[in-house]
């Protein structure tokens, strides 16, 4: 299972904390605890590029298409990582 927070802008951040840093702390903790849980974290890493949001939740298009990339190379370097060598 992998767990995702999406991007949002900073303003929001910023008016949600501390409270959202509990929420990732929680599912920082699940990632931890369940070997099947993967955390990945990308609320703050794009928080500044307002060139990538509709609006201070949404991601546009092109906002889009970087977030599937990040995790679409994400996944298939855990699969890279899991999968064993046929015999």
């Amino acid at each position: 299972m992998l767990l995702v927070d999406m991007p949002t802008v900073s303003l929001l951040n910023q008016a949600e904390w501390p409270a959202s840093e509990d929420v990732r702390q929680v599912f920082r903790s699940l990632g931890e605890e369940y070997p099947n849980v993967d955390y990945c974290d990308l609320s703050t890493v794009y928080q500044t590029d307002y060139r990538m949001f509709y609006d201070m939740i949404h991601l546009n298009a092109e906002g889009q298409k970087i977030v599937t990339t990040v995790l679409a190379e994400k996944v298939r370097s855990d699969l890279h990582k899991s999968s064993v060598a046929p015999l």
